[in-house]
């Protein structure tokens, strides 16, 4: 029987996409700051988000997959404001 005191803990895959929000999260707030992207390095991406670098390969094969996966996100985004 579940606990109904503890709350359960998030499995696998919340950690998994908490670490990757975060790591996105943290590309797009150095570029905020008017960062190049060619200038940021995966070492402060990682401090900014928080997260060790195996945490970032075991998300990204490099930098250049987080920029993709960040415009596809966006992208995403602008579709579901355009849409409404």
């Amino acid at each position: 029987m579940a606990s109904i005191t503890r709350k359960s803990k998030p499995g696998r895959a919340g950690r998994r996409s908490g670490a990757r929000g975060r790591l996105l999260a943290a590309t797009e707030t150095l570029l905020g700051r008017g960062e190049a992207f060619t200038e940021i390095s995966v070492e402060d991406v990682i401090t900014e988000a928080g997260v060790a670098r195996s945490t970032f390969y075991a998300h990204f094969e490099d930098k250049g997959l987080l920029l993709l996966e960040l415009r596809s996100e966006e992208r995403r985004v602008g579709k579901e404001c355009r849409s409404r």
